[in-house]
């Protein structure tokens, strides 16, 4: 048994080594090639915007304004209580959507794809789209788990997981194995998924337009009574609420003398801060300047709040969850950590101290830290069980 727990420890840390340096290398690689395919600038505008002959853009977003187009649109048009108007050297490349105004547009101009318009109403379009589009995005938060639920538990009742089932239990180590797979799968994908969202923000700069987009929908409704609201959910993502959540939660693991899940949880917290002070000084963002709510200094991406606070909670909800037998009661569990996570960093978002962008690199750099320290933690916990068999 001992053998076999020395073998196991080594292919763990091939594992970790070779799963690190595959995607280093496929992002290296990624980054060459997009550098050579680099995309037209996006716009976003609150006013009237003029395309000139020579002027080439990605994706235009405007609300409130009209548009007059000569130039080239390669990523379609999205005009919200506005007028489009396509001149006869213009190009659009894409579906065009005008929502509460008129399209004119004269026969030389080239459109290739669908064009959709809603003429203008007694009342503004912009408050209804912004409201759909909150709804949307707080009904999929709640929609995604469940569904991946509910494909979980569609699995546990075929004969695949039933044969799957019998084998690992023959095989101490083998569900174990899976979840520490799994686990390392998951971080490399978050590993990618931060590396692509930083190449885009600070080295391509494309990704202004859904910086732009995601602010003004997150400031539609803002309010001094809102603004309390979102002052007092950001605190419970780093501040001394945070802190005092934290050391209860610790304190209680090692008062039931559950000194691995303690040290986890600690390796996870410490690591996630030190690793995001590491990435703000290495990108150097700074801090959006408008609607600024509340004052912050030090560097914007990616953003703390999101990542120690995904780390936190996501933890302590994969300990949670691994206790409870109920798989109702689990996805109840999923679904309000990713509600208060999320509800965390749309905080930062209005409160003007971060991008969306910062956002998504703490999500993506939190989920790949945690997804590694539960991967670690499974291993640790299953080679103890391991020496106590010995």
């Amino acid at each position: 048994m001992l053998d076999y727990d020395r073998r196991l420890s080594a292919r763990f840390i091939i594992t970790i080594t070779v799963t690190l340096g595959l995607f280093i290398y496929t992002q290296g690689l990624a980054f060459a090639v997009m550098n050579w395919f680099a995309d037209d600038p996006d716009l976003f505008a609150h006013e009237d915007v003029y395309i000139q002959a020579d002027q080439k853009v990605g994706k235009l977003l405007v609300v409130g304004g009209n548009v007059t187009v000569d130039g080239k649109i390669t990523d379609g048009v999205i005009v919200i209580d506005g007028n489009l108007i396509i001149r006869s050297s213009a190009q659009i490349k894409d579906d065009i959507f005008v929502l509460g105004g008129y399209m004119e547009q004269q026969e030389e101009a080239r459109v290739t794809k669908d064009v959709l318009v809603f003429a203008p109403r007694a009342f503004p379009l912009a408050p209804f789209v912004a409201a759909g589009l909150l709804c949307l995005g707080a009904v999929s938060l709640v929609i995604i788990p469940f569904g991946l639920w509910f494909v979980v538990r569609i699995f546990k009742r075929t004969a695949l997981y039933s044969r799957l089932e019998q084998r690992f239990k023959e095989a101490e180590w083998q569900w174990s194995a899976v979840y520490i797979l799994a686990s390392l799968a998951i971080s490399g994908l978050m590993l990618g998924l931060f590396t692509e969202v930083a190449w885009t923000t600070i080295f391509r700069h494309t990704t202004n337009v859904v910086d732009d987009a995601v602010i003004w929908l997150v400031r539609y409704y803002a309010s001094p009574a809102l603004d309390r609201v979102m002052i007092f959910i950001t605190s419970l993502g780093y501040s001394i609420y945070y802190g005092v959540f934290v050391a209860a939660t610790i304190l209680t693991l090692l008062y039931y003398r559950r000194w691995l899940e303690a040290t986890g949880l600690s390796i996870c917290l410490v690591g996630g801060v030190v690793l995001n002070v590491l990435l703000k000084h290495l990108f150097e963002r700074s801090r959006p300047d408008l609607f600024r709510v509340v004052v912050e200094s030090g560097y914007s991406f990616p953003s703390g709040h999101a990542m120690v606070s995904l780390c936190y909670y996501g933890m302590l909800a994969f300990l949670f969850a691994r206790s409870i037998k109920s798989g109702k009661l689990r996805l109840i569990v999923m679904i309000d950590t990713i509600l208060l996570v999320v509800a965390i960093g749309v905080s930062r978002i209005y409160l003007g101290v971060h991008y969306p962008t910062d956002i998504l690199a703490g999500y993506a750099a939190g989920a790949t830290w945690l997804a590694f320290c539960i991967a670690l933690l499974i291993w640790w916990e299953k080679r103890r069980v391991v020496k106590e068999d010995l």
